[in-house]
């Protein structure tokens, strides 16, 4: 608790004191003249507005994520500097009604939906190769064919290389 004291610039016999304490969850305050108070209050803050917890756990997934991206960006200089291929993973932005790509400086100011705008590379985005059978309207297996030896996500399949 704080209390601040505010002397009067009259004589001393009317000395007032006015005193107010900041907590969690309420701010209180009082006006006393001498052993008179002139004016005592207190404001209950909600709990849910009360509470940090979840303010802090926001803050420390946006560092997380900051952190991430800095070792992220760090890791893509190092393998370039090395010669080594650089793997881009799919890209979200935010579009406009028409479709149109909304800058990255002006998401938080403009209302878009939020759409992939680049796809990414297959072997990032993929767990295990294409399947090399499926099966038909029987239930019996059959060998799949993909066009031009690719699956849809750009992965090889069939064995090749």
């Amino acid at each position: 608790m704080k209390t601040y004291v505010l002397k009067d610039a009259n004589p001393p016999d009317s000395d007032m004191v006015w005193a107010f304490d900041l907590g969690k969850g309420s701010i209180g305050e009082a006006v006393r003249r001498g052993n008179e108070f002139l004016h005592k209050a207190s404001l209950l803050i909600p709990a849910e507005f009360a509470e940090t917890k979840t303010a802090a756990g926001r803050r420390r997934m946006f560092r997380t994520r900051e952190a991430h991206k800095a070792r992220e960006k760090w890791l893509n200089e190092v393998m370039q500097a090395a010669g080594i291929e650089i793997l881009k993973g799919r890209q979200l932005g935010k579009v406009d009604e028409q479709g149109n790509q909304i800058p990255k400086s002006e998401w938080k100011k403009k209302k878009g939906k939020w759409v992939q705008i680049a796809k990414g590379d297959y072997r990032l985005e993929r767990e295990f190769p294409p399947r090399k059978f499926q099966k038909n309207k029987d239930g019996k297996l059959e060998p799949v064919i993909y066009p031009e030896g690719k699956a849809k996500d750009g992965a090889l399949a069939n064995g090749h290389v």
